[in-house]
């Protein structure tokens, strides 16, 4: 019978071609699934837990990338932290070995202007990305890579939460938002806007956004999606 275990993941730090990390920067965790620890752009992740197969113990690791990558990005920027897999240290006794699986990446570096970081961002203890985060937040990717529009980006935003809350009012006592920003993020999608990016046609001036209100709008949107992070991390508590 294969007894395999996966003894660890090794994953590359991705960050923007503009952005890199001192080479003595480190940063460790434990959690109850595997020990984490980065050190010159490379995470290892030890498995304490028994996987037999590398997906369902990438599986177990990505969500906590996955919720670091995105609680970065809300409060940096995009493109400060992100991750590739690279090799899985599997252990067979069928095989009577220990193997590696790895995924080699190719690519070239050139000249540039960086900001070197001295140390890795924490990770969040307050936050989690659930589906709803990771929805919202490829949605608010899509419109900074420009295969979005702003406000249609954001209503989707808005409609969305006040889904989760069940309507409007909901919302400031669920997710802890002020109801005067939601209704000007409402009036905002709905009422402006020119006529390549307004997200409505009829009755509409197709008075575009001023750039203090694209930022706001911007701004805004992050701040639901983390609040949405943050509900669900305290219901992650209080369950455990």
């Amino acid at each position: 019978m294969d007894e395999s275990h996966v003894n660890s993941l090794t994953y590359k730090l991705i960050t923007g071609s503009d952005i890199e990390y001192k080479r003595e920067a480190f940063i460790e965790l434990h959690t109850e699934e595997f020990y984490m620890s980065m050190k010159d752009g490379l995470l290892t992740c030890e498995m304490k837990k028994h996987y037999s197969q590398v997906q369902d113990a990438r599986n177990t690791v990505e969500v906590l990338l996955k919720t670091w990558e995105i609680d970065v990005a809300l409060k940096y920027g995009a493109g400060e932290l992100g991750f590739l897999f690279l090799s899985a240290d599997v252990i067979s006794r069928d095989e009577n070995n220990t193997g590696s699986i790895t995924l080699s990446v190719k690519g070239e570096l050139s000249a540039r202007m960086v900001v070197i970081r001295g140390a890795y961002p924490k990770v969040p203890k307050d936050f989690v990305a659930s589906p709803d985060v990771e929805l919202l937040w490829t949605r608010y990717k899509m419109y900074l890579q420009g295969r979005d529009q702003l406000l249609s980006m954001a209503y989707f935003c808005l409609s969305y939460i006040e889904k989760l809350a069940g309507n409007r009012h909901k919302v400031p006592h669920k997710y802890g938002v002020n109801l005067e920003d939601l209704k000007r993020l409402g009036d905002l999608t709905s009422a402006r806007g020119d006529k390549l990016s307004a997200r409505k046609g009829i009755r509409n001036t197709f008075l575009p956004l001023t750039d203090d209100e694209k930022v706001w709008v911007e701004d805004f949107v992050k701040i639901l999606i983390r609040r949405i992070g943050e509900y669900e991390a305290s219901i992650s508590e209080q369950i455990e």
